[in-house]
C-alpha cells in the first residue's frame, strides 16, 4: 500500500474520532451494555449469507421491529457498506478468531446522535437490512475499484432475495451517507422494480472524479491514503488499527467462513494505489482497467431515469466538494428529487458555518433527529403510500450562511438571481467599475505553505470537524488577495460563483485555487467557500447539463488537456463550489489566490516555485461573478 500512515498513527486517529464522535451523542445511550439493550429492545436481529448470481456469498444482517408478528408485510431500508455491516472487540489479550468467547459483540445499529435513521426506521415499522458489500467484511469475493461493477450488481440480487422474504412488503428503499451513499445511488442504476426511493446522503456518487475523488483535477494523496489505509486494515480484520473486527455470520460458529472470505479480500486492490497516479476523469485504474465513470451516476442517466426511483438529497455547504453532485444530478436528472442542505461538515456530525464555528466542535443544525425524520416521511410515502406533506416540499431547503437561517426554492438556480461582477483592480482590491487602464498585472510567488488546514471541508470526510475558519488573516498574507470597499448594503450570494483569472506562469502546469471570504469590521476574514482547477484542465467545453449553460463546464479527459506555455498569458476559469451566504452591510468581500494547499492536495507542479502574474485591465480583465439575490 502506498501510505506513510503506521499503524500507531491510524489507530490513535482512530480513537480521537470515536472520542468525539462518543462525546457529540451525549443523548444517547453511552455504556455498551445500554447500547446493546437498546437495540434490543428495538429488533429482533440475525445473519445470513446471501448468494449472488455468480457464486459469490453476501453477508446480511436483517433487524426486524420487535412488534414483527409472522405474516405481517414491512417495507424495507437496505444500506450496503464498506466498514463492517456489524463488528466485535477483543475480550483477551491475543484472541482466536475461532474462539467465540475471545470476543464481545458490538452494537449493530447506528447509535450517532447525527445520524439515528435506523432506530427510527424501526420504530416506524421498516425492516432495516445491513451488508457487506463483497471484498469486504464477512463477505467473499474481492475489490478492484472504489466501488467495483460486479457490486453495483449486486443489489438486483439482494433486492430480489428481499422480496422473496416472507416479512417484505415488495416495496425497498435504499439509504447512505458518504461510501453508503454511493451505494445507494448507484442502486438506482439496476432498475429493479422493488426499488422505489433512495436517500443519497453526503455523497458526491453523480460525478466521482469532481466532487469526491479528483476535486478541481487535484490529486488528495492525504485524505485519499488515509482512507485506503483504513479500509485495508477493516477488510483484513487487522482491529488493532481499526478498533473492531469482523463479525461472523449467524452459524458460523467457528468462523471457518470468515477466514475464507479475508482470504478472498487479500486480492483488493487498494483505493491509494488505484487513484494516487490518476489524472484525467477517463484514466483507466485497477486490473480491469475501468475508469471513475464505471461508479459515477452520470454515465448512468438512461438507466436511472427509466428506474424511476425518487431521490432525497441530505448535504450540507462544507461536505467536500460533493454538494455541487445534489444540484447539477436534480438539473440533470428527471426523477423525482429533492435536496436538503445544512450547514455542517461531511455527515452533518457538526455545524462547519465558520460565521459561528471557531475552534470549539457545535451539534448540527438542525439534529439528526429532524435531518432523517424528512427521510422516514420520504419513504413512508414512496414504500408505504403515507398520503403526508412530502409531496409540498419546496425542491430545495437550503441554510444560508452568514445569517444562520435556512431558506426555501421551487427552482434552481434562483429565479432572483443576477450575476454581479467585480473586477480585480490596482492596489489589490476588488471593483465593480471595469478598469480602463491598459493590462497591468500582480505577480506572486506560489507559497506552497498555504493551506486550509486538516480541519478544512477536505478533512471533514474522514470525520474531522471544521474549525480555525473564521479568521484567515494570517494565511491570507501567503496569498494573493484582492479587496473590496466595504459593502454599503447587505450582499446575498445563493449559487455558484464563477472566477475568470488571466494569468501567466513560468511554469508547464499548475494549481488554482480562489477562496471566498468575508471581511468583517474587526478585520476577520471568515472562510466561505472555494473553487479551483488544475492549469491542464482548461479548456472550455458546452456544458451538457441543461440550465447550466452559464457554467464552465471541463471534461478534465485526456484529450482536453493542455499545457501552459510558460509566460505566454492564458485564461483560467471556473466555478466555486456552490454556496449560499449573506454578507453584511460594512463588511468586505475578499478573493484570496492560491496556488497550493499542501495539507489537502497535491504539489503541482511538483518541483520548483512558479511565479504567477494575474492580469487586471485591458482587453481581458481577471474578474469574479457572484450570483446575488434581489428580492
Amino acid at each position: 500500500m502506498s501510505s506513510s500512515y503506521t499503524p500507531l498513527k491510524s489507530l490513535l486517529n482512530y480513537l480521537l474520532f470515536a472520542l468525539f464522535i462518543f462525546t457529540s451523542d451525549l443523548s444517547f445511550a453511552k455504556t455498551l451494555e445500554e447500547k446493546l439493550a437498546k437495540e434490543q429492545a428495538a429488533a429482533t436481529s440475525f445473519s445470513v449469507y446471501v448468494t449472488m448470481r455468480d457464486g459469490v456469498r453476501i453477508a446480511v444482517d436483517i433487524h426486524l421491529p420487535t412488534f414483527y408478528r409472522k405474516g405481517d408485510k414491512l417495507p424495507v431500508l437496505l444500506y450496503q457498506t464498506i466498514y463492517q455491516r456489524s463488528s466485535r472487540i477483543p475480550l483477551v489479550d491475543k484472541p482466536n478468531i475461532s474462539q467465540k468467547n475471545d470476543w464481545q459483540n458490538m452494537p449493530k445499529l447506528d447509535h450517532k446522535a447525527s445520524s439515528p435513521i435506523e432506530f427510527q426506521a424501526l420504530k416506524q415499522g421498516y425492516v432495516v437490512i445491513k451488508t457487506d458489500v463483497r471484498g469486504t467484511g464477512a463477505s467473499f469475493g474481492h475489490r478492484n475499484s472504489p466501488l467495483p461493477p460486479a457490486e453495483i450488481q449486486d443489489t438486483y440480487d439482494l433486492l430480489d432475495w428481499i422480496i422473496a422474504q416472507p416479512w417484505s412488503n415488495g416495496k425497498v428503499g435504499a439509504y447512505g451517507i458518504s461510501y453508503t451513499g454511493m451505494t445507494a445511488g448507484m442502486a438506482a442504476t439496476v432498475q429493479h422494480p422493488a426499488l422505489k426511493a433512495i436517500v443519497i446522503g453526503w455523497s458526491g456518487i453523480y460525478d466521482e472524479y469532481k466532487n469526491a475523488m479528483q476535486p478541481f483535477g487535484f490529486v488528495q494523496p492525504g485524505v485519499l491514503c488515509k482512507w485506503s489505509d483504513y479500509l485495508a486494515a477493516l477488510w483484513s480484520n487487522n482491529y488493532k488499527v481499526t478498533g473492531k473486527a469482523i463479525m461472523p455470520v449467524d452459524g458460523d460458529e467457528n468462523a471457518v467462513l470468515l477466514q475464507q472470505a479475508i482470504k478472498d479480500h487479500q486480492q483488493n486492490e487498494t483505493v491509494c494505489d488505484l487513484l494516487s497516479s490518476v489524472t484525467f476523469s477517463d484514466d483507466k485504474i485497477g486490473q480491469q482497467q475501468l475508469n471513475i465513470q464505471s461508479f459515477s451516476q452520470r454515465g448512468f442517466k438512461k438507466e436511472i431515469e427509466a428506474s424511476g426511483v425518487a431521490i432525497l438529497s441530505l448535504a450540507s455547504w462544507y461536505d467536500t466538494g460533493a454538494v455541487d453532485a445534489h444540484f447539477v444530478r436534480m438539473l440533470d436528472f428527471s426523477n423525482e428529487q429533492k435536496i436538503f442542505i445544512t450547514g455542517a461538515q461531511h455527515g452533518a456530525r457538526s455545524h462547519a458555518s465558520p460565521y459561528t464555528v471557531s475552534d470549539k466542535v457545535l451539534p448540527p443544525i438542525p439534529s439528526g433527529e429532524v435531518t432523517w425524520g424528512k427521510a422516514i416521511t420520504f419513504f413512508d410515502y414512496y414504500l408505504k403510500g403515507i398520503k403526508n406533506d412530502y409531496p409540498s416540499w419546496p425542491k430545495v431547503t437550503y441554510w444560508n450562511l452568514g445569517e444562520e437561517a435556512f431558506h426555501s426554492s421551487d427552482v434552481w438556480p434562483l429565479k432572483n438571481s443576477k450575476n454581479v461582477r467585480f473586477y480585480f483592480d490596482e492596489q489589490h482590491s476588488l471593483t465593480r467599475i471595469r478598469p480602463k487602464y491598459s493590462s497591468q498585472s500582480d505577480r506572486y510567488q506560489v507559497d506552497f505553505s498555504a493551506t486550509t488546514g486538516k480541519n478544512s471541508r477536505w478533512w471533514s470526510g474522514m470525520g474531522y470537524p471544521m474549525l480555525n475558519l473564521n479568521a484567515r488573516q494570517e494565511e491570507d498574507k501567503k496569498l494573493l488577495i484582492y479587496t473590496s470597499a466595504p459593502l454599503t448594503e447587505d450582499m446575498q450570494i445563493t449559487g455558484w460563483p464563477i472566477v475568470s483569472l488571466t494569468i501567466s506562469s513560468t511554469h508547464s502546469d499548475g494549481a488554482f485555487i480562489a477562496y471566498l471570504e468575508d471581511v468583517d469590521e474587526q478585520g476577520n476574514s471568515i472562510y466561505v467557500n472555494e473553487g479551483g482547477l488544475r492549469a491542464i484542465h482548461r479548456k472550455i467545453k458546452p456544458n451538457p447539463v441543461k440550465g447550466l449553460a452559464h457554467i464552465p463546464y471541463h471534461s478534465f479527459e485526456r484529450a482536453d488537456a493542455e499545457l501552459l506555455t510558460p509566460n505566454m498569458i492564458t485564461e483560467i476559469k471556473f466555478e466555486m463550489i456552490p454556496t449560499s451566504v449573506k454578507i453584511a452591510k460594512g463588511h468586505r468581500i475578499r478573493i484570496a489566490i492560491a496556488g497550493a494547499d499542501k495539507d489537502n492536495f497535491v504539489r503541482i507542479p511538483a518541483k520548483g516555485q512558479p511565479i504567477i502574474k494575474l492580469y487586471r485591465g485591458g482587453d481581458k480583465p481577471s474578474y469574479v461573478d457572484f450570483p446575488v439575490i434581489y428580492k
